[in-house]
């Protein structure tokens, strides 16, 4: 069977991502489904969702549930420039979009590996910043 965004994910591809270590950003709590993971799984079969350079399948921890991440992570509650030039600082591959009227900075990355260590040290210097991970739980309907 298929392994589509918004259900739960079957037990074999469950185990295989259990081997990579969860990434905990804000609230999510997400494991990985590696790129290369085996045709048989069902990953190869994706109707709904193709994963590309820029995203990349994860598996929430509580429920085994399939996302997708865009390998994004937002910021709330610290000035847009000052985390602008901090991500540009921290990671040069990065980049951020400021949404003042928001209160939020969207910043993305090339990968998902990348996404744990920028969140860590954008939690060490903005303390009172709320850094999250945004994962899409559903598939997108194009209307």
């Amino acid at each position: 069977s298929a392994v589509r965004v918004g259900n739960t994910a079957p037990p074999e591809l469950v185990e295989k991502a259990q081997q990579t270590a969860p990434l905990r950003i804000g609230k999510q709590n997400v494991r990985p489904l590696s790129e290369d993971a085996d045709p048989s799984t069902g990953l190869a079969a994706l109707s709904s969702f193709q994963p590309t350079k820029s995203s990349t399948l994860v598996i929430r921890e509580s429920d085994n549930m399939v996302g997708v991440s865009h390998h994004e992570l937002t910021v709330r509650g610290a000035n847009p420039n000052e985390v602008a030039e901090l991500t540009r600082s921290l990671s040069p591959t990065a980049s951020a979009r400021s949404f003042p009227q928001l209160d939020i900075t969207v910043i993305r990355v090339p990968s998902f590996a990348d996404l744990g260590p920028l969140a860590e040290q954008l939690n060490e210097s903005l303390p009172n910043a709320r850094i999250d991970l945004p994962v899409q739980w559903a598939p997108y309907q194009l209307r």
